[in-house]
C-alpha cells in the first residue's frame, strides 16, 4: 500500500505557495501576463479537492473495502487529527483579529454563533459567508467530503468501472451546472467560474471534485492506458492547456478536467516534471502546505504594517518586499506548526488506534 506520491506532495506545496502569494500581493486581472494568472489561483482549491479524493482513495482502498462502524470512526479520528488542530488554532486567531478590526479579508460574520459554526467546521454548510479564516471555507467542505468518504469507497473502488464512470460523469455535469448557475469571481463577470466559496453551492463544487478525484485513482490504478499520461510530452501539453485555460474563467470546469489528467500522469513519477516536483524543497513545501494554507491569512496585518514601514523609509519596491517578507514569516510559522502541532497530534492518535488503521501518513 502506497501512502505518498512525492510529486503530488510537491505539487500541493507549489499550489499553496501560489495561493499565499496571490493573497499577499493583491494583484488583479488588469496586470499583464504572467501576473494576471495569480488572481486565478482560486483554482488551486479545485486541484486540492481532486487531489484529496485521489490520495485518500489510494491510501484507504485496502482498509475501507466495506462499510463498518469501526472503520468509519477510525478514519474520522485520523482526519480530525490531521485537519483540526491547526484549523481550530487559526480560526480562533482570526476571530480575535477580525473582532479587533485588524483582519478584514472577506469581512466574515464575527458573532459567537459564527465562531461555533467555524470551530465545528460546518460554517460553509449552515452559516454562509462566515469563514473567519478565509481559506477555512474549503476545510469545511473537505470535512463534509470526509464524512461521506468511507461510504463512497466500496462504490467507487469495488463496483463496475462502467457504473463508476457514469457516477463520476454525473458529478462533473453537476459541477458544470453549478458553475453556470452560481459561478462568481468577485466583481469580474464570469458566469461559468467555479469560484463559489459559500453555502450549499460551495459544497457542490468541492464534494463533486473530491468524488472525481476518487475516480481518477480508480482509473490510474486499474486502467493500463492511463500510463500514456506519464509521457513528458503529454504533460507539457496539459500544462500549456492549463495556462491557457486560466485566462478564461468561463472555462474553469474544463481546467478541472485537464487538471485531473495531469494529476494522473504525474502520479506515475516517471517524467522530468514529476522529478522536479519530487525535489526536496518542493516536497518540504508540500509537507507544510496545510499549515501554510491556513496560517498565511493571519499575517495579512503584518504585510500591511511592513508595506507602510518600507514606504516610509523609501525602500525600493516596498510592496514586493513586504509580500516576500510576510511570506517568509508564514513559511517559518508553517514549519513550526507542522513539526510541533500537526505531526505530534497524528502520532498521538496513531498510538491509540487499532493496528490495521494505524499506518499511513495521510
Amino acid at each position: 500500500m502506497k501512502t505518498e506520491i512525492k510529486s503530488l506532495t510537491g505539487l500541493r506545496g507549489v499550489a499553496a505557495t501560489l495561493v499565499m502569494v496571490d493573497h499577499y500581493a493583491a494583484i488583479d486581472f488588469s496586470y499583464p501576463f504572467p501576473l494576471d494568472l495569480l488572481p486565478h489561483m482560486y483554482l488551486a482549491v479545485d486541484m486540492f479537492m481532486v487531489l484529496s479524493g485521489f490520495i485518500l482513495a489510494m491510501t484507504y482502498e485496502d482498509r475501507l473495502t466495506t462499510v463498518s462502524a469501526p472503520g468509519y470512526w477510525n478514519f474520522l479520528l485520523r482526519r480530525i487529527a490531521r485537519l483540526y488542530p491547526i484549523y481550530a488554532l487559526t480560526t480562533v486567531v482570526c476571530f480575535v483579529l477580525c473582532r479587533m478590526g485588524w483582519l478584514t479579508f472577506l469581512n466574515p460574520d464575527t458573532s459567537y454563533g459564527a465562531l461555533l459554526a467555524n470551530l465545528l467546521a460546518i460554517q460553509t454548510w449552515v452559516w454562509p459567508g462566515s469563514s473567519l479564516n478565509g481559506p477555512g471555507w474549503s476545510i469545511s467542505t473537505e470535512w463534509f467530503a470526509n464524512l461521506v468518504f468511507p461510504l463512497l469507497m466500496p462504490l467507487m473502488l469495488r463496483r463496475s468501472l462502467a457504473l463508476v464512470t457514469a457516477i463520476s460523469g454525473l458529478a462533473f455535469v453537476t459541477l458544470i451546472i453549478s458553475a453556470l448557475m452560481f459561478g462568481q469571481l468577485f466583481d469580474v463577470p464570469s458566469s461559468g467560474a467555479v469560484n463559489i466559496i459559500s453555502g450549499p453551492q460551495a459544497l457542490g463544487r468541492c464534494v463533486t471534485e473530491f468524488l472525481i478525484g476518487m475516480y481518477c485513482w480508480r482509473l490510474r490504478s486499474r486502467v493500463p492506458a492511463m500510463r500514456a499520461l506519464a509521457d513528458h510530452r503529454v504533460q507539457f501539453a496539459l500544462l500549456l492547456a492549463l495556462a491557457v485555460l486560466m485566462q478564461f474563467t468561463e472555462l474553469d470546469t474544463v481546467f478541472v478536467a485537464v487538471c485531473c489528467l495531469l494529476l494522473i500522469g504525474l502520479s506515475f513519477e516517471s517524467s522530468g516534471f514529476s522529478a522536479a516536483l519530487r525535489s526536496a524543497p518542493l516536497v518540504y513545501l508540500g509537507r507544510i502546505s496545510y499549515s501554510l494554507y491556513l496560517i498565511h491569512i493571519t499575517l495579512l496585518p503584518l504585510r500591511d504594517e511592513l508595506g507602510g514601514l518600507f514606504r516610509r523609509h523609501d525602500v525600493p519596491a516596498a510592496w514586493t518586499w513586504a509580500v516576500l517578507s510576510t511570506a517568509a514569516v508564514a513559511i517559518m510559522l508553517a514549519t513550526f506548526s507542522w513539526r510541533y502541532l500537526e505531526r505530534p497530534s497524528r502520532s498521538h492518535l496513531r498510538s491509540v488506534l487499532r493496528p490495521e488503521f494505524a499506518g499511513g501518513s495521510r
